[in-house]
Order: structure tokens, then sequence, then C-alpha cells
């Protein structure tokens, strides 16, 4: 059966979760060092095809009145980069 990954983008670390197969639960999964977007996208190509993900999720911010940030430029950015390079579907998930 398969998974969602939940992504949280940070320049620094990037926390993954992954839900169970009935996706009702979710626990954390690993961090990984935000290194390059090169390694950090083959780092998850690997925890995709290992744990059969059918679909990401990435947190994206927003500030309190629900407006953009400087943070969430960047995880715009990022969701762009993932949508060229992964093969999976990628969504938005405010946090």
């Amino acid at each position: 059966m398969s998974r969602i990954l939940a992504i949280d983008y940070g320049s620094v670390r990037v926390g993954l979760a992954i839900s169970d197969p009935l996706k009702i639960f979710s626990t954390p999964l690993k961090t990984i060092q935000n290194c390059s977007e090169t390694s950090l996208i083959n780092e998850l190509q690997l925890v995709i095809e290992s744990s059969d993900i059918e679909l990401v999720l990435l947190g994206i911010p927003y500030n309190n009145e629900g407006n953009e940030t400087t943070k969430t430029k960047e995880v715009l950015h990022f969701f762009s980069t993932l949508k060229a390079n992964l093969t999976v579907p990628i969504e938005l998930w405010d946090e």
C-alpha cells in the first residue's frame, strides 16, 4: 500500500514524515541536511522509491494574516524544483 510523504522545508535542515499505509497517522521519518538542491532531490527520490510514496505534501508557511513571507517564497521556489524533478504528485499544505 502506498503512503504520503510530508516535507517541512528549512534552509539548513529538511524534516520528513511518512503516513502509515492506511493514511491515517503520520510519524517522523528523518531529517536531511540541506546542503544543495541536487543532494536533497536525490535523497527524496530514494525515500519515494523505497517507501512506495504516492503523494508528497510540502508545508508552506504564511504569517498570521495569511500573507506570504520571505520563507514562503523560499518554499515556493523549492516546490517548483520538486515539481520539475519528481514524478509523484506534489501539493502545498498550509502549516
